[in-house]
């Protein structure tokens, strides 16, 4: 069974993905994945021609620079994301997942329309002020956090897709027995 594991910028995501991790199931992250394929010849030589070599210097993409140039530019991210989702999509269809519970973090599942190529997917939400204050401990300012937050659909919208949804403002044992229940739910399933 594929389990999608989605919510928006910094929601709790990967605290979750490292408790089903330590509960010992598989789990991958689509960043991951985007980092590996921007080592890829064919993607480097893509994002080179659609923005420009100094984007593309040496064996890989540089993301940061990559980053700047999408950032705040809508119908370029569009193309970025053109290019990126397929190939993500592609990756993850590839992941075993016979007879067993795999789970993958992907941010934008809804938004890249992927939601059809999971079996089940589970919400990962905390409130804006919340995932703020996350941001900031990350290093992110304030005008970051809003300006990544404005490309995500909102949680309230996401959740009517969602097949469980967990909420992480509480502390860690409560999303630990959380985490534990929607577990027991997905063995049944399987």
């Amino acid at each position: 069974m594929l389990v999608g594991v989605t919510g928006n910028f910094v929601s709790g995501k990967s605290t979750f993905q490292s408790m089903m991790h330590s509960f010992g199931f598989e789990t991958y992250d689509a960043d991951k994945i985007v980092k590996c394929l921007y080592t890829n010849k064919e993607v480097i030589e893509k994002i080179g021609k659609e923005f420009g070599s100094t984007v593309t210097l040496g064996e890989n993409v540089d993301r940061e620079l990559l980053k700047i140039i999408v950032f705040n530019d809508k119908k370029k991210r569009e193309k970025l994301n053109s290019i990126m989702h397929p190939l993500v999509l592609e990756k993850i269809k590839q992941i075993d997942h016979e007879g067993k519970i795999v789970f993958v973090e992907i941010t934008l599942l809804f938004e890249a329309g992927m939601e059809k190529h999971f079996d089940k997917i589970i919400l990962v939400k905390s409130s804006y002020e919340i995932a703020k204050e996350r941001s900031k401990r990350r290093g992110f300012t304030e005008i970051e956090f809003d300006q990544v937050r404005e490309n995500q659909e909102p949680h309230h919208k996401k959740e009517k897709k969602a097949d469980w949804v967990i909420d992480t403002e509480g502390d860690i044992s409560e999303l630990r027995k959380k985490a534990k229940e929607i577990l027991n739910e997905l063995e049944e399933l399987n």
